[in-house]
């Protein structure tokens, strides 16, 4: 299934859109990092180490 969005990061229309899977955010490609799954906040905290 092909998704269409908003991205909740950079507010601009994105597809296909992904799901962060900590925070659940709806992303574009842009701001979403695949190798951790994650949006680019959470990505950013995650290096951080929470």
């Amino acid at each position: 299934m092909e998704m269409t969005g908003v991205c909740s990061i950079c507010g601009g229309y994105a597809k296909p859109v992904y799901t962060c899977s900590l925070c659940g955010a709806m992303v574009c490609n842009k701001c979403f990092n695949n190798d951790l799954g994650l949006c680019r906040r959470c990505a950013a905290q995650a290096r951080k180490g929470f």
